[in-house]
């Protein structure tokens, strides 16, 4: 990582770009598995 030690927002910066990426993750896989339950909702009927 650029500017450890030099730049105090560096953490929260790493914070905030972990976290984004958590929901990105989060968002897939609800998303897929949203996508799953519709479609087996749709074979049974």
């Amino acid at each position: 990582m650029l500017g450890i030690g030099r730049n105090p927002d560096a953490g929260h910066v790493t914070r905030a770009v972990e976290l984004s990426r958590v929901v990105g993750w989060l968002g897939a896989i609800s998303s897929v598995v949203l996508a799953g339950l519709v479609g087996l909702w749709r074979r049974r009927r």
